[in-house]
């Protein structure tokens, strides 16, 4: 979605006092040019008036099929409205909830490159990853 389309929602969220649950599992796996802009960074220029809940992982930006490894992240408001929300998802995690240690260490690696060569080289794999899947879903839809 747009910049502009993001901030109506959230202007939505604040009117009617509810609580923004993002799906990002799919982040920045964007087509045709058009940017991702993340809904917690949107909210947060907009001056953290809404909560947000966001969802995501590396099964399907890093097509690594079965690890099912992901994470939520709740950003608060000024007032604090979510913060039971996110102890209680904490307690629950803590008792259902076990990855591997390689998938744990995994995601590091992955989201915060060490090595400015890591960083090129994971860039140029998505890069050539959606310009695949571009030319496949046109095939398909073509």
């Amino acid at each position: 979605y747009s910049y502009a389309h993001l901030m109506q929602i959230v202007n939505l969220a604040e009117k009617y006092q509810v609580p923004i649950i993002a799906d990002e599992i799919y982040g920045d796996m964007t087509f045709g040019g058009k940017a991702f802009h993340p809904m917690a960074n949107v909210a947060a220029q907009m001056g953290y008036r809404v909560p947000i809940v966001t969802a995501s992982g590396l099964g399907k930006q890093y097509l690594v099929p079965g690890w099912r490894l992901g994470w939520i992240v709740f950003q608060e408001n000024c007032q604090g409205s979510i913060e039971q929300v996110k102890k209680g998802a904490q307690r629950l995690a803590q008792v259902v909830l076990g990855a591997s240690h390689l998938a744990q260490t995994a995601i590091a690696a992955v989201l915060d490159p060490m090595e400015e060569w890591e960083a090129v080289s994971t860039a140029l794999w998505k890069q050539n990853l959606y310009r695949t899947m571009e030319k496949q879903a046109g095939l398909l839809c073509g």
